[in-house]
């Protein structure tokens, strides 16, 4: 329960000798604000990070809490505010939260009314959350404890079919009260170190040296809870993550150097002037606005040795940071809770916004205020209501001090950085056919149809649809496409095509649809103001007699000799008649003959796929699939003849021995022969060795690792790239580099989202917005998207990721990524751990990838 302080300046005038003058008496009477009370959590509470935990409060001016509230938390006692929710919670008296994945134990909760800020409370007390280390045996309800919690469940399923059993109580009485919280000081049971403060993530404002003063030096103290079976530390710590993360020298801050002197044995100090501290390797003044990374290794006294995580914390800066919506988001609501880190210091914020990039750049305090001035706040964040749909918005936080009253100017101020966000768009979206969809079509008597069915934008007040088999058509709005509005009144977002004519009133498209044919169609929306939203086109093809869609696709090249052939199949197919050859004639002409099949029958398959295996190495192949209704006698059935498909396998190795590289392409000359075979080079079969044939050299070149052990392997320094091999890797015996890839996983909120590739480059510094480094290939970028999810996933299931790695399973490799604010965009540097790096020892180059959305896509290249 919080308090509001009054001051009542009261000045009396006394019946005193008038020399005294007036006599100004202050008087503070505290009144308690008891609106909005937090129930739970209130503190002391322990909570899992990653769990949903319901928020609870109540508010005394309404039984069912009919306001609108903005919920925050903090993981640092209230120094800096995190919003639990973007946007406000509205006609409730409990909130469903999905706690934060971190470590802490000073979280506190506060609720505020969005329509009067001095109604609010904040937890009386903290509370902690915390994450799982280590799997415990036991532990049934997955809280990290075994304990009576666990014990119930195992006797709910006692004597059940299926059930809990002797063996099931025998694992949790062996791990009765064993535990994997970190912050529980009577259960870590994993050797490695914890942050303790700073927090992974924090935002901190750093010490002055000396106090109190025109300080010359910010610094910081780093504590961390020891792993239960250290004897000795070793900490790290650096503004460069892989410095950290390669523990170089350059970062190493040795074992904690007051270790003898009581509540210090667990604890650094870094950016002191020179001489303040016995051997401290790092003197420099911290930055504001800067990023450091930190760690500790753990040693027991067997030798073991523990690498800890690696941490990270940022100075805070005199500027506003952190905002959100992140910058450059898409799909944000059109009532949004604009929040932001508060700069150093800073005692208010004024918070700019607008259309134009320009305008919220260039604008200033003024009098009268800008249009572009939305307000003066002293919390760091503002409702904002009303938006338009589908616009990109810009927006800017000053941080002001020492603020007179108007009309006088701030004493300072920190002009912020621009950002931007789109709000979500107010356009149509298909519901059926899914945009790309094969169906099968409806009929009407004889008609083929179907009904489109869209999802309306949120502001549409009328809908105008577009639909033929001509993508111009619709792309152009042409009046032959135009459906108008929906005609039936009672399925509001629903048009028919192909339905005869008189069946449907105002129905423009009456033709039947046409089997194996592509259809294009939109809905573009316009709201009670006048603005169109217009709808992306939309594709959906009625399924054929005949089978489509090859895999491989039809001309493919580079196919393994050993390949699952599918299709999709023709509508109400009974089975499906398969012919392959290597003559394009034959398979053509091929005939079904239930006596005596052709030599290029494969099979009748029920299904639409067949397997085949030991072709020819870097042969063409033709092939054909033929759709049958009825499984026929000899002679009878029904059955549509399909179309002649072709793909290459992969070339063979040419001096026959084993291996494709570079002593299988001799190639005397780059001059067209005119007689004779086809020159061993020539892979492309065209009589002319060119880049067509070293396009397909590179693509099937193979590397043979010599087997090496790790006490053998020599690591030289080549070409000007050193041999590397990173403190968490190995060599196999084959002699490759095999990284640590089972890390837990530590979420990181950034990094979800969409990234596009935008360069390659050897070092980090030597990417320059605008500027492609990358002049390989012509410019191109094998990697062209990234795409994380939450909970570790990505777009592909053998790439996984924790916070500042990303995991091959395939590979065995660990790439770290970094992220980089540059020029009012987010760049990531993600290490590319190609066979340069695992069979070549090589240190690895990096993608630079701009984030384009925070949303994972569903389609990376």
């Amino acid at each position: 329960m919080k308090k509001l302080y009054f001051i009542i300046f009261i000045i009396l005038f006394l019946a005193i000798p008038s020399s005294y003058g007036s006599v100004h008496i202050n008087f503070q009477v505290d009144a308690t604000n008891q609106a909005l009370t937090i129930l739970n959590p209130n503190g002391n509470e322990r909570l899992l990070g990653g769990s949903t935990y319901t928020i609870r409060w109540e508010d005394s001016r309404s039984e069912g809490c009919g306001g609108n509230y903005l919920l925050d938390y903090s993981i640092n006692d209230g120094n800096s505010w995190i919003p639990v929710d973007s946007n406000p919670i509205s006609n409730t008296c409990s909130y469903d939260w999905l706690t934060p994945l971190i470590f802490s134990n000073q979280c506190l909760i506060r609720i505020t009314d969005a329509g009067e800020p001095n109604a609010r409370d904040t937890s009386d007390n903290s509370f902690r959350i915390y994450r799982c280390m280590s799997n415990v045996l036991g532990d049934w309800n997955g809280d990290c404890y075994a304990d009576f919690g666990d014990f119930t469940i195992i006797a709910a399923g006692w004597n059940i079919l299926g059930g809990t059993d002797i063996n099931d109580l025998a694992g949790f009485v062996l791990y009765w009260l064993d535990c994997a919280n970190p912050y529980d000081p009577y259960c870590r049971n994993f050797g490695v170190a914890m942050p303790n403060s700073p927090l992974d993530g924090a935002l901190i404002p750093g010490d002055l040296y000396p106090p109190n003063s025109s300080y010359t030096h910010i610094y910081m103290f780093l504590s961390f809870i020891p792993g239960p079976t250290a004897v000795t530390h070793t900490g790290y710590f650096s503004d460069d993550v892989l410095d950290v993360y390669n523990r170089t020298q350059d970062a190493n801050l040795g074992t904690p150097p007051f270790a003898e002197e009581p509540g210090w044995e667990h604890r650094y100090v870094v950016a002191l002037p020179p001489g303040l501290v016995p051997g401290d390797p790092y003197t420099d003044t911290l930055v504001r606005g800067q990023k450091y990374y930190w760690t500790v290794d753990q040693t027991d006294a067997l030798g073991n040795t523990f690498p800890g995580n690696i941490w990270e914390f940022t100075i805070q800066d005199f500027k506003a940071t952190e905002p959100n919506p992140p910058n450059e988001a898409t799909l944000v609501e059109t009532d949004v809770l604009l929040s932001w880190l508060p700069g150093y210091g800073a005692a208010e914020h004024d918070i700019y916004m607008g259309t134009s990039w320009e305008n919220v750049n260039n604008v200033r305090y003024t009098y009268p205020r800008p249009p572009e001035f939305l307000a003066t706040r002293s919390e760091p964040n503002i409702l904002v209501t009303g938006l338009a749909h589908g616009v990109k918005y810009y927006w800017r936080v000053d941080e002001v001090w020492g603020r007179c009253p108007p009309p006088c100017d701030a004493s300072y101020y920190y002009i912020g950085d621009v950002w931007e966000f789109t709000t979500i768009s107010g356009s149509a979206e298909p519901n059926f056919p899914a945009d790309g969809a094969v169906i099968p079509g409806d009929f009407y008597p004889y008609n083929i149809y179907t009904p489109l069915d869209f999802i309306p934008g949120p502001t549409a007040v009328t809908h105008t649809g577009y639909f033929s088999d001509d993508f111009l058509d619709v792309y152009n709005r042409t009046q032959d496409a135009n459906l108008g509005q929906p005609p039936y009144p009672p399925i509001p977002n629903r048009y028919w095509v192909g339905v005869p004519e008189g069946i449907i009133d105002g129905d423009p498209y009456t033709d039947s649809l046409v089997r194996g044919t592509k259809y294009y169609w939109t809905v573009d929306e316009t709201d009670a103001l006048g603005n169109t939203f217009p709808g992306e086109i939309w594709e959906f093809t009625i399924q054929d007699f005949k089978a489509t869609f090859p895999n491989p696709p039809n001309e493919a090249t580079l196919v393994e000799t050993d390949v699952l052939l599918s299709w999709q199949p023709g509508i109400e197919v009974y089975e499906h008649d398969v012919y392959m050859g290597t003559s394009w004639e034959d398979v053509k002409n091929a005939l079904y003959d239930i006596f005596t099949p052709p030599p290029e029958f494969l099979a009748s398959v029920l299904e639409p796929n067949i397997a085949v295996t030991s072709l020819a190495l870097n042969t063409t192949y033709y092939w054909r699939v033929d759709q049958v209704w009825r499984s026929p006698p000899p002679g009878t059935g029904y059955y549509h003849t399909g179309d002649v498909w072709e793909f290459t396998t992969t070339p063979s190795a040419l001096n026959n021995d084993g291996f494709i590289n570079l002593k299988d392409y001799a190639i005397p000359s780059n001059n067209r022969q005119k007689t004779g075979q086809i020159l061993p080079a020539d892979s492309h079969k065209d009589d002319l060795v060119d880049y067509k044939d070293l396009r397909i050299m590179t693509n099937t070149f193979s590397y043979v690792p010599r087997k090496a052990s790790s006490e053998t392997v020599k690591h030289e320094q080549t070409a000007g790239k050193k041999a590397y091999i990173p403190p968490t890797g190995t060599i196999n015996e084959q002699g490759r580099i095999v990284d640590k890839i089972d890390w837990p996983f530590v979420n990181d909120p950034q990094v979800i989202g969409t990234w596009r590739s935008v360069d390659f480059v050897s070092e980090t510094e030597q990417f320059t917005a605008g500027e492609k480094q990358w002049k390989g290939s012509g410019g191109r970028l094998y990697l062209k998207e990234l795409s994380f999810m939450p909970n570790g996933e990505t777009f592909k299931p053998w790439w996984t990721w924790t916070k500042g790695l990303v995991f091959h399973s395939g590979d065995k490799t660990a790439g770290k990524y970094t992220l980089k604010d540059i020029e009012d965009s987010t760049y990531m540097f993600f290490e590319w751990k190609s066979g340069d790096y695992t069979i070549r020892h090589r240190k690895p180059a990096y993608y630079v990838l701009k984030k384009v959305s925070d949303a994972p896509s569903k389609k990376v290249e």
